[in-house]
Parts: structure tokens; C-alpha cells; sequence
């Protein structure tokens, strides 16, 4: 049995805030996961959009 972590995650959002209320964001992930027979790695990207009232 193999015991340790297994799964490492990293990212980064860049925002810009049009007002307080409002503020589009983008960002990249970088995933890297183990299991027993395979090392998977990906890199995601990502846009939204942070509002509240």
C-alpha cells in the first residue's frame, strides 16, 4: 500500500476590480496527481467574474 500525498494543486488569479462590487478575474491551475501505475499532470485556465451586493 502506498501512502503520501497524492495529489498537489497551484494556482494564481489576476483581478481587476471595476468597482468594489464588481471585478472580472483570470487565472491558470497547474495539477499533478499520483496514483499507484500512473503520473498525471494538467493545466487549467479559468476566466470569471466576482460580484456581490
Amino acid at each position: 500500500v502506498k501512502a503520501g500525498v497524492t495529489e498537489f494543486e497551484a494556482g494564481l488569479r489576476l483581478r481587476y476590480e471595476i468597482e468594489r462590487e464588481f471585478a472580472p478575474y483570470i487565472g491558470v491551475d497547474y495539477v499533478e496527481e499520483e496514483s499507484l501505475r500512473e503520473h498525471h499532470h494538467s493545466v487549467r485556465f479559468a476566466v470569471g467574474m466576482r460580484f456581490w451586493y
